[in-house]
């Protein structure tokens, strides 16, 4: 999943991890109609105020039956709206690794105390982000876990799932299949996670990081396993020949659906990394994640008016 492709707010979660520092506590409601009151200039002199307000209303994105299921804590894909009202139309309620991850990252600088994180969750009581991130997430690894416990041929990772009952099943064009560049983004979120709440002190959020850490573990132990098929060789997306099956049942297998392989030097080259961290893999191997993405690496200048030529690494 490309970013220009996540869910429609996508720009909302990042933006929030970007935003500059705002205040805290109790608030009085700003303008809808926000973006009005503060000019071009305005902004690039200090955007602390229009940040304020845009954080405070795309917060309201944070809903359940909008933006997630509020009974199992995972993400939806999104929810159209109506340009002219505002009003929430259809419900996207299928969604994937890669929503997941921008959902945990938010997560991830709320309980980490970050005030743009709390304005966007909690603007009325900013103190409660923590909670209510962490409660979330609680309710999500259940969910998580139940799914792996149905279908552990997915060695802990996720397929597009539909979220709109108590618990995740395939996309039925996901049914027996899982892509690894979403699932990169998905397992690091949570290694994010796990170290914001290791770092509160607070023992319920030590407890539940413990909780997450058995989870993330068990994808390291199955990440090669599904994904690497030697000599350097990632596979974006994988045909399971049984996803009832555990990963090591002697009837089960991992092939690649596709010659295409993920070797990008964009979003995929973070599933290599976590292969390259925690995948159990040889130093050759680990090597030979690193000759196969030679090729994509491609150097090139860019020039615009005055400023350049600047070397950067060639995009899509």
């Amino acid at each position: 999943m490309r970013l220009h492709e996540k869910f429609g707010h996508v720009l909302t979660w990042i933006t929030l991890v970007n935003a500059l520092p705002s205040p805290s506590g109790h608030i009085n409601e700003p303008s809808c109609r926000f973006a009005h009151q503060h000019s071009q200039k305005q902004i690039l002199q200090d955007p602390t105020a229009f940040i304020n307000d845009m954080l405070y209303w795309e917060g309201k994105f944070h809903q359940n039956n909008i933006s997630y299921n509020s009974n199992n804590g995972i993400s939806y894909d999104g929810t159209n709206i109506d340009w002219v009202t505002g009003k929430a139309t259809a419900k996207h309620t299928f969604s994937a690794a890669s929503k997941e991850s921008l959902q945990i990252m938010l997560y991830t600088h709320a309980v980490a105390g970050s005030p743009e994180a709390a304005r966007f969750l909690s603007p009325d009581n900013t103190a409660e982000a923590p909670e209510i991130a962490a409660s979330i997430m609680q309710k999500k690894l259940q969910t998580y876990l139940k799914f792996n416990e149905t279908y552990p041929g997915f060695g802990g990772f996720l397929p597009w799932v539909s979220a709109d009952t108590q618990d995740m099943t395939p996309m039925s064009d996901w049914v027996n299949r899982v892509p690894g560049l979403d699932n990169g983004e998905l397992v690091w979120a949570v290694y994010g996670f796990i170290q914001a709440l290791e770092n509160t002190g607070d023992k319920r959020y030590q407890e539940l990081a413990q909780k997450w850490q058995v989870w993330m573990d068990y994808t390291k132990t199955t990440a090669a396993k599904i994904f690497y098929k030697g000599n350097g060789r990632v596979c974006t997306v994988i045909d399971i020949k049984d996803q009832s099956l555990p990963v090591n049942h002697p009837d089960q297998s991992y092939l690649c659906e596709t010659k295409d392989l993920l070797d990008d030097p964009f979003e995929g080259e973070i599933f290599t990394f976590w292969l390259q961290f925690f995948g159990g893999l040889s130093k050759a191997d680990k090597k030979a994640l690193w000759e196969v993405k030679k090729s994509q690496l491609v150097s090139v200048d860019y020039e615009m008016g005055e400023f350049g030529p600047i070397t950067v690494q060639k995009g899509l």
